[in-house]
């Protein structure tokens, strides 16, 4: 009979597996991974908000009470771990990937505690992005999505193209 692990554990394993910083060039598809990362995070969405970083500290506060306070704990210690094996091969993860990183992992714990569906897990959409090599870096012009030829700058959606994009499906 075949061992059911819990999706923080695949997760996990999926994060180990990174190859960081092997996306050769730019792809379209981040845009849209971007984009449905806050389109799933809108209920965190403080509506005063205009619009702020993918990595914003008040909204990975409001994220991570989704989750329990031990199992947050288990998380930051479980993600301390991997990040000391990632940067053992020499390499440098930016501050907003690492902040997103926990992401990933606390919404998976909040799904396997059935805490929230699947369907509306901001984390998925992180974690594909990160799969496909790429890394997100936040600085004053906007989001940056690393790869090996160099960077794509974002801008900072706001609030209203969030919620177009979800009514629309595509780029308001």
């Amino acid at each position: 009979m075949a061992e059911i692990i819990s999706l923080f554990d695949l997760r996990l394993f999926q994060i180990s597996r990174i190859k960081w910083g092997s996306a050769a060039a730019w792809d379209e598809s981040c845009d849209s991974l971007l984009r449905e990362y806050y389109s799933r995070i809108l209920e965190w969405w403080p509506p005063e908000r205009l619009r702020f970083p993918p990595n914003d500290q008040v909204i990975l506060k409001q994220l991570s009470a989704a989750v329990a306070l031990s199992d947050s704990i288990l998380d930051s210690y479980t993600l301390h771990s991997e990040l000391l094996k990632i940067r053992k091969n020499g390499i440098r993860l930016e501050r907003a990937t690492v902040d997103l990183l926990k992401v990933v992992l606390n919404f998976a714990i909040a799904i396997d505690n059935k805490s929230i569906d699947v369907s509306s897990d901001p984390g998925l959409p992180l974690l594909e992005l990160f799969e496909k090599g790429y890394q997100i870096g936040y600085t004053d012009a906007g989001i940056e999505i690393h790869y090996q030829e160099g960077w794509k700058i974002l801008p900072v959606p706001l609030r209203t193209e969030v919620v177009l994009y979800m009514i629309d499906g595509k780029d308001a």
